[in-house]
């Protein structure tokens, strides 16, 4: 069963030294069970409440609802060979989504 942990890092990056009273520190929070080799998560403009997740090899988008963990299949794609790097890679999000609900996806299939 895969985890999906959100990673928070609190600080700043920067060349040179950082003393301990600059170290970062990191937060981890288990946010949904149950997926299947998530590969890239991204949050939608508009939807502060949702993280959408890609399941490269099942060819699957899964939106994670950040209150109550609850998931729900949002396009699942079909025809990727398991043996290669096929299936889905990444999304974005249309400048308007929170209008017109559309998405751009990215993916390998079979044969390259």
């Amino acid at each position: 069963m895969k985890l999906v942990w959100l990673i928070f890092v609190v600080g700043v990056f920067y060349s040179g030294q950082i003393s301990i009273s600059q170290a970062q520190i990191l937060v981890l929070h288990r946010l949904a069970t149950g997926l299947d080799r998530p590969s890239h998560a991204v949050q939608a403009p508009g939807d502060s409440d949702g993280l959408y997740v890609i399941e490269q090899r099942a060819g699957r988008i899964v939106r994670i609802d950040l209150a109550s963990s609850s998931t729900s299949v949002v396009a699942a794609f079909s025809g990727f060979d398991e043996t290669i790097e096929g299936g889905v890679h990444t999304m974005a999000f249309h400048p308007q989504f929170e209008q017109n609900r559309r998405f751009y996806v990215a993916w390998l299939e079979d044969g390259g």
